[in-house]
């Protein structure tokens, strides 16, 4: 994706229209995707107060918590995404995610099976609704959504990487390597990628190169 480009011709939009809610919600999902989180956050909660219907901002200020790892205070925005649209399948996967990370398991799953009721072909939420199942000991079936995950997006590291773990199998590893040391490259701080890539050197049994990684999460995340 070109993001300077559209970044350009929003802004443009934005110079000409300043009350266009949905322009700033793009534009903050663009520099959300730089990973500018407080950019982000205010072009959000400016798109908020011009249209305060607009589920896809409201679901993007979930994110931006989520980022921070405040999963709790990610929880209203997704519900209020909801409330503004009961079918937005995004905020009810990201909701999902969350109460899974909060041990609400079986809640979690009744909203990732409504999301993908609602798109069955939704590889996020095959993603997050294997993580759930693999957290209630239900391996079996997690294995068989990682992989329905990965027939719909085969370039899902997330879902190569989760794969690759409840397997132990250092195979399904395609690309997820890949991906986060690129990540790595463009910002060497990324938590996220130096928990993955330790998480992936860890099933391969290169245990100095995973503690090396973790170490550094750790640092970055006490």
């Amino acid at each position: 994706t070109d993001h300077a480009a559209a970044r350009a011709l929003l802004q443009g939009l934005l110079s000409l229209d300043p009350g266009h809610a949905q322009g700033r919600n793009l534009l903050g999902a663009i520099q959300f995707a730089a990973e500018d989180f407080a950019a982000a956050e205010t072009l959000f909660r400016q798109a908020i107060d011009l249209a305060p219907r607009l589920a896809a901002a409201h679901n993007n200020l979930g994110n931006i918590f989520v980022e921070r790892e405040e999963f709790t205070a990610a929880e209203p925005h997704y519900r209020t995404a909801l409330a503004c649209d009961p079918e937005y399948v995004e905020a009810l996967s990201n909701l999902a995610m969350i109460l899974n990370r909060q041990g609400r398991h079986e809640e979690a799953e009744a909203l990732c099976r409504q999301a993908l009721q609602l798109r069955p072909q939704f590889a996020g939420a095959l993603n997050n609704l294997a993580n759930i199942l693999l957290n209630q000991d239900r391996r079996g079936e997690a294995v068989d959504c990682y992989r329905a995950a990965l027939r719909q997006q085969p370039d899902l590291p997330e879902a190569h990487l989760n794969l690759a773990v409840a397997l132990a199998d250092p195979d399904q590893l395609r690309g997820s390597l890949d991906h986060y040391r690129k990540v790595l490259e463009r910002k060497p701080d990324s938590y996220i990628a130096h928990l993955r890539i330790g998480t992936a050197l860890q099933v391969m049994g290169d245990w100095a190169g995973s503690e090396h990684h973790l170490e550094a999460a750790e640092g970055l995340r006490p």
